[in-house]
């Protein structure tokens, strides 16, 4: 599991399908496949409210600049 919704109807990444405290932001190890889920997870954000960065270069992956 990539993603759960929380009280608020809200989804929360989960790190390697373990939920922390709720966060607002939060980083995350993700294997690509993972990786994957998080960008579709975050293209279907009818308010744009994810972005996604490459904790290693800090590139942002999405939305792309």
């Amino acid at each position: 599991d990539t993603f759960v919704m929380n009280t608020e109807n809200k989804a929360e990444v989960l790190d390697h399908g373990v939920a922390d405290a709720p966060a607002y932001e939060r980083i995350v190890e993700a294997t690509e496949d993972e990786m994957q889920n998080i960008i579709l997870g975050a293209q279907s954000c009818p308010t744009l409210a994810i972005t996604i960065f490459d904790i290693d270069t800090g590139v942002q992956l999405y939305p792309t600049l």
